[in-house]
């Protein structure tokens, strides 16, 4: 006969695995409510649920089949999955229980349940410990996890598991404790996070740690520059591939700013009803010999000194031009 309680369809509705898992013991563990190794077959038969271990390609399956208001919950078990601790078998059948007061259970109670079940295609166990995820889109596959999640809480409750772990502090001692391996220990205890997860890579394990924390941007730190070559830490292939790019741009700046900084001289009226003048051919002179080339650029003092020499010079010519 299945006993339907209504804390425990609130509990359901409500989505509260690890309560459920409590309520589960509670209403139908009798003395091994707290036991930490609780017989799951036992707890499925006083819930109304046949167990039967047939042959089958699966790993297990759950029919559930209302004959006239009178259901019937069967789960089926392969021959091959029971293990020298049990841990496989117990596991399908805490997530078999699962499936009945998850997905079966409810519908029931609402009088829309008929003849259906699940089949499991893949070992629960396995699954759960190597912490499988499942794609937005997969609805039934997210219902076999779930129905995974309560099979853990089922089998290692949550308090017990605290209580247990803080006392022994070794994940071995606690696997041996609850009668499990070390793999669903360890994945038991990092979804309580009593211990950390296994980490994909170096940058997930620091941020796990601790180690790693994002600091927010300082308002008053100095803006990003381009070196330019006159930093003294900059490497020198740096500089000796920049310095042409840099001297460009600063003329351009320079000129730029020459432009802008200087108008551009009015044209009058007159100027623009002027004829054009024909070039004025130079006249010719006296051919005068190249200054030699100076290592510096003259100074306006220099300038100066070379004027006076060229016009003393030019005086001279005049002189002797005018002798008879």
């Amino acid at each position: 006969m299945i006993a339907i309680f209504p804390e425990i369809i609130a509990c359901v509705a409500a989505g509260d695995l690890e309560e459920l898992a409590v309520l589960v013991r509670r209403y139908f563990g009798g003395k091994q409510t707290f036991a930490p190794k609780p017989d799951v077959a036992d707890l499925l038969k006083r819930a109304g649920i046949q167990i039967d271990r047939l042959p089958h390609d699966a790993h297990a399956s759950l029919l559930a089949k209302d004959g006239g208001g009178k259901f019937r919950i069967v789960a089926l078990i392969g021959s091959d999955e029971t293990t020298a601790d049990g841990q496989t078998e117990r596991f399908l059948l805490a997530h078999l229980f699962g499936h009945f007061l998850l997905d079966v259970q409810p519908l029931i109670a609402r009088g829309d349940w008929q003849v259906s079940g699940y089949r499991e295609g893949q070992c629960p166990l396995q699954r759960y410990v190597a912490g499988a995820s499942v794609p937005a889109v997969d609805a039934l596959a997210a219902k076999e996890l779930r129905a995974d999640q309560f099979a853990a809480a089922l089998m290692l409750p949550k308090a017990l598991v605290k209580r247990a772990f803080a006392k022994l502090q070794d994940v071995d001692k606690a696997a041996a404790f609850f009668g499990v391996g070390r793999g669903l220990m360890m994945r038991r205890l990092g979804d309580l996070g009593l211990v950390m997860a296994t980490p994909g890579n170096f940058l997930d394990a620091e941020q796990s740690l601790g180690m790693m924390t994002q600091r927010a941007p300082d308002a008053q730190a100095e803006p990003p520059r381009l070196a330019t070559p006159t930093d003294a830490a900059m490497p020198r292939s740096y500089a000796a591939s920049s310095y042409g790019s840099t001297a460009r741009t600063t003329r351009h700046a320079e000129a730029a700013s020459e432009s802008v900084s200087s108008p551009a001289p009015k044209v009058t009226k007159k100027a623009k009803e002027a004829p054009l003048m024909a070039k004025a051919e130079p006249t010719p002179g006296p051919v005068l010999a190249p200054a030699p080339a100076q290592a510096k650029s003259p100074s306006a003092a220099d300038g100066l000194k070379g004027m006076d020499r060229l016009r003393e010079l030019a005086r001279k010519l005049d002189k002797a031009g005018k002798r008879p």
